[in-house]
């Protein structure tokens, strides 16, 4: 039977930062469960520390399976130690700095779209700069781009003077050109 060896908490992180924080087979976060690092192939089976063996899991998931693949083993519940509960702790931790950075990240892109789209179009309304989170996680960048210059070119500018009956007008139709591309109506690269 194949050692184990021992991982590292770096490698434990990027693997729970690689995978969400989430459990891959439930999905559970750590602010439900402790998260473990699992080995796709189990050592006992000659799986290794590499990355592409390695995924995150639950407790619930992961405890107690020992080398049995996932689906064959019973679940069975188990009371953490204390370090298990520092660990868990950090983690959770850990999860929701990453959270924040995410987020952090997501209003910069969000700002970022909305400052070309202030240059390109005119003033957009205050709801239309809440949709345009929903656009980043969807579309890729340059897409919003060029839908925004699709309007543009479509519905005119405003320059610098806010008409809510234009900017209403303007969101429509930039969200109607996405809603055609994911529908595949139109392509997003023109063609």
């Amino acid at each position: 039977m194949a050692k184990r060896k021992s991982t590292s908490k770096r490698l434990r992180f990027e693997i729970f930062k690689r995978d969400g924080f989430r459990c891959v087979y439930c999905g559970a976060t750590p602010v439900q469960s402790p998260l473990h690092m699992d080995h796709v192939v189990a050592c006992a089976n000659g799986g290794t520390n590499e990355p592409a063996n390695l995924v995150t899991s639950c407790a619930d998931c992961n405890g107690g399976k020992s080398s049995v693949p996932l689906e064959e083993r019973r679940l069975g519940a188990r009371t953490l130690n204390a370090e298990e509960l520092r660990e868990h702790a950090e983690q959770i931790r850990d999860f929701l700095s990453a959270q924040r950075e995410l987020d952090t990240a997501r209003k910069q892109a969000v700002d970022v779209v909305a400052v070309f789209w202030n240059a390109t179009i005119g003033p957009m309304s205050q709801r239309m700069y809440g949709r345009l989170d929903k656009a980043i996680r969807e579309w890729p960048h340059e897409s919003i781009t060029k839908a925004i210059q699709i309007t543009a070119a479509k519905m005119g500018t405003t320059g610098d003077k806010y008409d809510w009956r234009s900017a209403e007008a303007q969101a429509r139709y930039f969200q109607a050109i996405l809603r055609n591309w994911r529908n595949g109506i139109f392509s997003a690269r023109g063609d």
